[in-house]
């Protein structure tokens, strides 16, 4: 799954601005919980395989403190996003982001 950032414009470290950035979660689960986050400028960029963005101003991961029955639950998927989503909009904006659960 992934992020849609909606309403925002964001600027990345090379001074280009990029409106409603799209952003490829990876979940990791091997010895610490956390994600890491890539920054495309759209859904299509990251499918035709073209360069993430340098956004040294948005996280480019996060540390999950997951609770056990958040791990064992049926939503870790969601909850690795919504912890990704509090971190982003602490830069963006409240009601910024949004999870993308579309195919791709």
């Amino acid at each position: 799954m992934a992020i849609q950032v909606i309403n925002s414009t964001v600027t990345t470290q090379d001074g280009f601005e990029v409106k409603n950035p799209w952003v490829f979660v990876d979940q990791h689960m091997i010895g610490s919980t956390f994600a890491s986050l890539r920054y495309y400028k759209s859904k299509q960029d990251y499918l035709d395989g073209n360069r993430q963005l340098n956004m040294a101003k948005l996280p480019a991961s996060v540390v999950m403190d997951l609770t056990n029955s958040q791990f064992w639950g049926e939503s870790l998927a969601e909850d690795f996003h919504n912890k990704c989503i509090e971190q982003i909009e602490k830069i963006t904006g409240t009601g910024t982001c949004v999870i993308d659960k579309t195919e791709f």
